[in-house]
Formats: C-alpha cells, sequence, structure tokens
C-alpha cells in the first residue's frame, strides 16, 4: 500500500486514527512494554535504534522515556503522521537524541543500528517482493546480532480461525467505545490490507536474513515476533 493510499484510507483525522488504534489493539499497552522489556534485556544504556513506521511517535515515546541514552532514527512515508510524532515527542520532553525523516527504510543512509522495530506498518506492504526488501533493507542497517521487533496483523491459513480473531477484535474494540458502524468500515478497509501468515511471515524474516524468531505478543489476529540479525 502506497502512502497515498494509506492516509487516504485510514487517515480520516490523525486524532481519530489514533484512538481507533488504542481502541481496537488488543494488549496495545502490553505490547509496547513487551518490545520494552526485550529491547530492554539486550542493548546497553546507549543505543541507536531504528523506527519503522514512525508516524505518530509511540515506539520512540514508550522506549525513549524510560532509557534516556538511546538514540532513534525513525523513517515513514506519511508528513501527517511524523508531524504527529513531533509534536508528542516534544510534548512528553524526551531527552533523547531524535531523527525523523520522510522516507522509506530501503532509502536511509544510515547504518549500523543496534535494534529496530517495526509495528503495526508490515502489513500495509504488498508480498509481492516488497515485504522481504523491506525486511532486508531493515537487516542490512544492522549490527550483527541486533534485535528486531515485528508486530503485524497476520491471515490465518483457517479461515473460519480468522474470522473468529476478527469478530474477536470487533468486539473488544466496540467495548472500548468504537461504533459498529465505524468498526465495520474498519474491517472492509482492514481486509484489503496484505496480510499473510504467521508461517508466511517466519518464512519472510528467515529468507531476510533473521533467525531466532519467537513470538513475544498475540491479540486476537495481530503478532509481535523478536528476531535476531544474522548478518556477520
Amino acid at each position: 500500500m502506497s502512502k497515498l493510499d494509506f492516509e487516504k484510507h485510514f487517515l480520516t483525522g490523525i486524532d481519530e486514527y489514533i484512538l481507533r488504534v488504542r481502541q481496537s489493539i488488543p494488549g496495545r499497552d502490553a505490547l509496547f512494554l513487551i518490545a520494552r522489556c526485550c529491547l530492554e534485556n539486550k542493548l546497553s544504556a546507549y543505543a541507536k535504534i531504528l523506527v519503522i513506521g514512525a508516524g505518530g511517535g509511540e515506539e520512540i515515546i514508550s522506549l525513549g522515556k524510560h532509557n534516556a541514552g538511546w538514540q532513534f532514527v525513525g523513517v515513514d512515508l506519511s508528513e501527517e503522521m511524523l508531524k504527529l510524532a513531533e509534536s508528542r515527542i516534544k510534548k512528553e520532553g524526551l531527552v533523547n537524541e531524535v531523527q525523523l525523516y520522510k522516507m522509506e527504510v530501503i532509502d536511509l543512509e544510515n547504518k549500523n543500528f543496534d535494534a529496530a522495530t517495526c509495528i503495526l506498518t508490515l502489513h500495509f506492504i504488498p508480498d509481492d517482493g516488497a515485504k522481504l526488501a523491506t525486511l532486508q533493507a531493515i537487516r542490512e542497517r544492522l549490527k550483527p546480532n541486533a534485535p528486531f521487533v515485528l508486530v503485524d496483523g497476520a491471515a490465518s491459513r483457517n479461515k473460519a480461525e480468522f474470522n473468529d480473531n476478527v469478530m474477536a477484535w470487533k468486539r473488544h474494540a466496540q467495548n472500548n467505545g468504537m461504533t459498529v458502524e465505524l468498526l465495520d468500515s474498519m474491517i472492509e478497509k482492514a481486509m484489503g490490507l496484505p496480510f499473510v501468515t504467521e508461517e508466511r511471515e517466519v518464512e519472510l524474516l528467515t529468507e531476510a536474513g533473521f533467525s531466532r524468531i519467537r513470538k513475544i505478543y498475540q491479540g486476537t489476529w495481530f503478532n509481535g515476533w523478536l528476531s535476531v540479525c544474522e548478518k556477520s
């Protein structure tokens, strides 16, 4: 999905989009806490982290406010989301060094990162070579054995199981105050996204050069993976 497609279908309003994410992602706060704990276990007090899909600033704020020595370089294709990230980071008063760029990771010249995150972003990218190219670009910018946190929406080979997960997700969002009409619209749009199965996601990570892949989070049809860069 291109930047224009994403903004057309999902950015009806920045504040509304952030609210939707908060209402609809099961275990959202736990997700970021788990990501933080996994990275803290593997990184020193001073580390340089690459953030894919940095618009909104959630990962940078969640990780940075507890780790003042971590530096962040974030990329995103949405100018509006990057502006939101800048505003939120400033409001939080983070002391971390943060650089944000409107570009794809494949165009980023910076390398030798100690870790990377890609949270709720990869499922917008089609599996026509673009997903793999994105993962390879991330791996190429990491130091050997650097940790990588990936969180993504996932399809299922079992259609009934997938539908059950979607309905549980819908109920969760509805219980958090989202209207049925809005949810139905979101589901219709989401069903057009290029999700892949868990098995395919692990296959893509492996092919891109990541190993020691393990699941660290699941919230209905959203999965979180921790892996390390295999590059020597």
